[in-house]
């Protein structure tokens, strides 16, 4: 029983270094060239919990959950993706919103 469990190791062993040790290599015919994806760097200006996202032609308009006295609504530019200007500051005062909970174009 010894020499049948010594026999298939060795010989396991050998089938597996001989199949595997050849020189020759295969390419693939349908290899793709290889593509290197450009780094871009960009910072965070201000971090958002967005209740609600409208978008339009020219811009895109994100609500924003504010808990304390900031504003509300951030506007962005479509194309680029730019920061244009914030607005609807919280509170109970004059020019100042309760709550929001939805946006319209």
């Amino acid at each position: 029983m010894k020499r049948i469990i010594y026999f298939s190791v060795i010989s396991s062993i050998l089938l597996i270094e001989t199949g595997c040790s050849h020189d020759k290599r295969v390419e693939n015919k349908f290899a793709l060239a290889a593509e290197f994806p450009k780094i871009e760097e960009l910072t965070v200006n201000e971090v958002l919990k967005p209740l609600d996202i409208i978008t339009t032609d020219n811009y895109i308009c994100i609500l924003h959950e504010e808990k304390s006295s900031g504003n509300q609504i951030y506007v962005y530019d479509a194309d680029t993706f730019g920061f244009k200007y914030d607005f609807a500051k919280r509170g109970q005062g004059p020019a100042e919103t309760v709550a929001l909970d939805v946006m319209k174009n």
